[in-house]
């Protein structure tokens, strides 16, 4: 978990029940061959984002980890970009119907679906959600 901070309220969210006192910072990325890197959410701190994933690649020299980044702001096409050229994909989060029409919108509008060939993207909809 990289951060806390949310741009969103969301009652459901997993992470209001998570006591992050508890929650055990690792600082040796070696032996996972498969990181998650979620949030709050971590595309709102696209350099930051950037930096870790970098520092992780820095330590782990020698061995090849899975970066996948979980998220449900998917607006800032140049940071998701960004992002993609130094992970392997993106779990999304779609909240709502606007959410949905946003996305795809977005995938339609800027070409990206040719660009994220290489990279997995997971669609994750929420209960009620139209799609």
């Amino acid at each position: 978990m990289m951060t806390t901070t949310c741009n969103r309220q969301c009652s459901m969210c997993c992470n209001n029940s998570i006591n992050m006192e508890r929650v055990q910072i690792c600082s040796d990325f070696k032996p996972y061959l498969k990181i998650v890197i979620t949030g709050g959410e971590p595309m709102l701190f696209p350099k930051y984002l950037r930096s870790l994933i970098e520092r992780i690649r820095l330590q782990a020299k020698g061995s090849w980890q899975k970066i996948y980044i979980q998220t449900a702001k998917f607006d800032n096409i140049d940071d998701v970009f960004a992002i993609a050229g130094i992970s392997q994909g993106f779990t999304v989060t779609l909240h709502t119907n606007k959410d949905v029409f946003d996305f795809f919108k977005t995938i339609v509008d800027r070409d990206i679906s040719r660009r994220l060939l290489s990279h997995s993207l997971y669609l994750n909809v929420m209960k009620g959600v139209d799609i």
